[in-house]
């Protein structure tokens, strides 16, 4: 991540990820992802699909 002085307002800091930090980030859905696909490899598609949408929809309503 890198600190830059916001171009609107000189009392914020913008805070962006680098790079590395992007990799690391994409690297860690992949991870998340298979750790899912293992986990529920036996269920058929239907209902892994249900599960991954139901998962969406709390991760959703957790941040708004």
């Amino acid at each position: 991540m890198v600190r830059e002085a916001s171009e609107v307002d000189a009392r914020r800091v913008a805070v962006k990820l680098t790079g590395a930090g992007r990799e690391l980030l994409n690297a860690s859905h992949r991870w998340q992802q298979e750790r899912f696909d293992s986990l529920v490899a036996h269920w058929d598609l239907a209902d892994r699909k249900r599960f991954a949408d139901y998962l969406r929809r709390l991760a959703d309503e957790v941040v708004e």
